[in-house]
């Protein structure tokens, strides 16, 4: 054979020690079968044929289709054989013993291993002795004395790599026969170590489970409820390299978790799945009599736990519908006692609130336009007498007319104030254009800002709005009169409407005197306050508690921000 060729195979073996390193088994199979069929007919009496053997029956034991396993051992052993290479010679009946091991036939699994160790030439690598030890400690537990098993895993932990593939094999073949207590302090590191170290997806799935069923046998079924996610994931990993062992143990795993959280109906559900794949593990390896009775107890088990899982949900279901009947009558028993609260709740309010008006007016009717009229009547009673002259009167008129124009303001807000607190008031919106909404409000105010040379600017980024339009209009000629109210000659007002995140918004600006602190704390805890305008404008103090009632209705926000000397923003957030 070539140099070239030589290195060709070696190259070849090397990718299916890397593939079988990784967990991929199928892609080895693969690949190891086509060098297999490609090698040439005079050229298979050499070691490099025997380990492609070799990775091809690994793979296939790791798949547990165990018959195609030993037969490609087999023939490997006769290669090595053949050509009187020891070393392969001890490997192929060690790989004979794991297979004899995983089909439990102890005879044929202590045989090859003591084979294997005949075999051993003159001088043994530390490792390989350790190797050794480490399968007989697996034989004694599974065929002889588990205690006896235990004790020569052990014994190997002091003498490995921490990061070597046979001391993470060793720390979890020693997991079944820990005590509990021993078991929750070492388990976490187990699974840390194994994390870290990046073996095979499928390696990691059989660790994870190990502890997994561990926890089970000892009746921690928290654990497997916080690591079930992380097995999951490296299922889907592993993909078809997973074993039919592995899903198995799987379905059992998250079976046992969907009981302890009392999910009765998925439990019963992966227990079928679970019966399914004992099934076939069994057709698959081919078993003895033997092994397929205790695969038929295995599968009785599985159907009486599946049963048991079943009557659990029965009598979980008819819990359930007692507990939804119980729920249902004093859901209705809560609702009638919460109308009953609710219709008395109401009446009081609606009784308070009447109350409250009432109150309000008769403040409004005594002192706010009372007040003006007795002036106006004193004035007219002095005329009359003598005291005042015509001269003195006509002076007189320019206050007397202004105190009768914020007199009639002052009526039509209380007429609109208790038009919006009205007990049978009701809301009646309708989808209205705003722009000719706001033309329509704005004319009512162009003699005043003429007289007072304020502008008008819109900003209408919305084009409709959904709302009672009385109420709506009811807050901007309140607004809007203030805003000319407090604005100085060649002002200029803004009206705007504009989204807010999933709120309309409908603003009022102004750049005119503004509203000192003191004065926007009292508006803010929403306290009446009145306050004469730039040409000395008086006011009832009414208007923001009519915008303040009317957003209550429209189940609006009133927003209101000033900075004195610059001007007011007020807004109504829909």
């Amino acid at each position: 054979m070539s140099s070239q060729a030589q290195l060709s195979m070696e190259e070849n073996v090397d990718s299916l020690n890397n593939l079988y390193a990784k967990g991929l088994y199928e892609e080895l199979i693969y690949m190891g079968q086509s060098n297999i069929a490609d090698w040439p007919l005079g050229d298979t009496l050499n070691r490099h044929y025997g380990r492609t053997l070799l990775n091809l029956g690994k793979a296939f034991g790791q798949l547990e289709v165990y018959s195609v396993a030993m037969q490609y051992h087999r023939r490997a052993l006769s290669v090595y054989k053949q050509i009187s290479d020891s070393s392969g010679v001890v490997n192929a009946y060690t790989y004979l013993a794991s297979i004899y091991y995983s089909t439990e036939d102890s005879a044929g699994a202590f045989a090859n291993l003591n084979w294997a160790r005949s075999y051993y030439p003159d001088s043994v690598s530390k490792t390989e002795e350790m190797r050794h030890t480490y399968i007989l400690g697996l034989l004694y537990k599974k065929f002889g004395t588990p205690e006896r098993g235990l004790e020569l895993i052990d014994s190997l932990i002091p003498h490995l790599r921490t990061n070597s593939y046979l001391y993470a094999q060793v720390n979890v073949a020693s997991i079944d026969l820990m005590d509990s207590m021993e078991f929750l302090v070492r388990y976490p590191d187990i699974l840390l170590h194994i994390e870290r170290s990046k073996f095979s997806v499928v390696y990691r799935i059989k660790a994870l489970e190990e502890v997994l069923m561990r926890a089970n046998e000892i009746g921690r079924q928290d654990i497997i409820v916080r690591y079930l996610p992380k097995l999951e994931s490296l299922m889907k990993d592993g993909g078809r390299n997973v074993s039919i062992t592995q899903k198995a143990r799987f379905y059992k795993l998250q079976a046992d978790a969907k009981a302890y959280q009392k999910d009765y109906l998925s439990a019963f559900n992966l227990m079928k799945d679970y019966t399914k794949h004992l099934a076939q593990m069994d057709s698959i390896r081919g078993a003895s009599d033997l092994q397929k009775l205790e695969t038929q107890v295995r599968l009785k088990d599985a159907e009486l736990n599946a049963q048991e899982l079943s009557i659990a949900l029965q009598d979980s279901k008819r819990q359930t519908y007692i507990l939804i009947v119980i729920i249902v009558l004093a859901g209705i028993i809560i609702f009638l006692i919460y109308r009953i609260n609710r219709n008395t709740r109401e009446r009081n309010r609606a009784i308070a609130e009447v109350a409250a008006t009432r109150g309000r007016m008769l403040s409004i009717l005594s002192h706010d336009i009372r007040t003006p009229l007795g002036q106006l009547i004193g004035t007219l009673d002095a005329f009359e007498e003598g005291d005042l002259n015509v001269t003195e009167l006509k002076e007189m008129l320019g206050p007397i007319k202004a105190a009768a124009e914020s007199t009639n303001k002052l009526l039509d807000n209380t007429v609109a104030w208790i038009n919006v607190n009205r007990a049978d008031f009701k809301l009646n919106p309708i989808n209205f254009d705003v722009h000719a909404f706001y033309e329509d409000v704005l004319s009512h105010f162009k003699a005043v800002a003429r007289a007072k040379e304020v502008s008008f600017e819109l900003d209408i980024q919305l084009k409709n709005l959904y709302a009672d339009r009385f109420l709506v209009q009811t807050t901007l000629f309140n607004l809007i009169s203030n805003a000319l109210k407090f604005s100085e000659k060649g002002g200029r007002l803004v009206l705007k409407n504009y989204q807010r995140k999933d709120r309309k918004v409908l603003e009022v600006s102004d750049n005119g005197r503004g509203i000192s602190e003191a004065n926007l704390e009292i508006i803010r805890w929403e306290m009446r306050i009145s306050t004469q305008g730039t040409h000395r404008e008086s006011g009832g103090g009414l208007g923001l508690t009519i915008v303040r009632d009317a957003c209550h209705k429209l189940e609006a926000d009133f927003e209101i921000d000033s900075i004195e000397g610059q001007g007011t923003n007020c807004r109504i957030v829909f």
